[in-house]
């Protein structure tokens, strides 16, 4: 991996023993109205973005699904909090 951010958040939950799997894609560019906001890396079962500046300095957001929930975690590349599920799919 070699966007640091993305690198230290998948690192954090787990690496490849993780619930996001092993990375499906190399690290993309993400572009809001054009402006360059960050960028995206897709895996397994799930994706981790990193904000430049949109939701606060080095945010890192990672998505996933598991056994019928979403789960969301979130904050700077540094986490401390444990996802929790979100959501049941379908709904």
């Amino acid at each position: 991996m070699t966007e640091p951010h993305i690198y230290k958040r998948w690192d954090a939950l787990g690496g490849a023993d993780d619930p996001l799997g092993c990375p499906t894609t190399r690290t993309k560019d993400v572009y809001l109205n054009n402006v360059y906001a960050g960028k995206r890396r897709y895996f397994a079962y799930g994706t981790v973005t990193w904000s430049v500046s949109r939701q606060g300095r080095n945010m890192v957001l990672a998505a996933w699904q598991d056994g019928g929930y979403a789960y969301f975690n979130r904050g700077t590349t540094s986490p401390s909090c444990s996802a929790t599920p979100a959501a049941r799919a379908g709904r």
